[in-house]
């Protein structure tokens, strides 16, 4: 499924024209043209990480005894859910 590059948006689009061919000479031919549009927009949380009681203003770690400390992200962001809207209509 196509999406934006930030992940919030997925798109599922469908045109379709289908011609049904009575093949027993009856006359019951139709055609149908069916559009469906599905739009999913994607539902995220930021959570935000506060300084630990036991770091200093220069010092950020988290583990002081790993061989390579380093800062962790202040922020983060979590998939919270999804909203999905679709539009069809069969002619």
């Amino acid at each position: 499924m196509p999406s934006t590059p930030n992940g919030l948006l997925h798109f599922n689009y469908d045109l379709a024209y289908r011609p049904f061919i009575d093949v027993s000479g009856s006359g019951f031919s139709f055609q149908r043209l069916t559009v469906d549009l599905y739009q999913e927009i994607s539902l995220y949380h930021t959570h935000m990480r506060v300084a630990r009681d036991t770091n200093d203003p220069n010092n950020c770690q988290i583990d002081p005894t790993a061989e390579r400390p380093r800062c962790p992200k202040v922020t983060s962001r979590s998939l919270e859910g999804s909203l999905g809207l679709r539009v069809f209509t069969s002619l």
